[in-house]
């Protein structure tokens, strides 16, 4: 009988959600907007998601101490090197609480857009 439970439970969390886009919950629309639609020039791994913990991370609540164990998420979108000044790093963005993490990445992603659109522009000039 429990293995019966076991299977039948793991055969219902295996079949795909058909939930229309505006069903979603509002950090995983704001994430499938940013990384854009599934294609053949836009596969593999986009967004990594980490909930790092550590002490004296992420204390920005009130009633923290600042000698104290804090957790929160780093989020990274290795498909964008940044090259600051020969130091190549992947986009990421840290926050103690996932939704302003993912207002940070959304805010990262379009400066980047933005810039990298400009560099272009500045490219074809010469």
């Amino acid at each position: 009988m429990k293995l019966f439970l076991v299977l039948n439970f793991l055969r219902n969390e295996l079949i795909m959600s058909d939930k229309p886009f505006s069903s979603l919950n509002i950090i995983d629309q704001t994430l499938r907007k940013i990384t854009g639609s599934p294609s053949p020039d836009n596969t593999g791994t986009q967004i990594v998601i980490e909930k790092i913990c550590g002490f004296e991370y992420f204390n920005t609540r009130p009633y923290h101490n600042y000698e104290d164990w804090g957790d929160g998420y780093a989020i990274t979108m290795p498909n964008i090197i940044l090259n600051w000044a020969g130091n190549k790093r992947p986009l990421q963005v840290e926050a103690e609480d996932l939704d302003d993490a993912v207002a940070k990445l959304q805010k990262a992603y379009a400066t980047w857009k933005e810039l990298s659109a400009i560099l272009i522009g500045q490219e074809q000039k010469l």
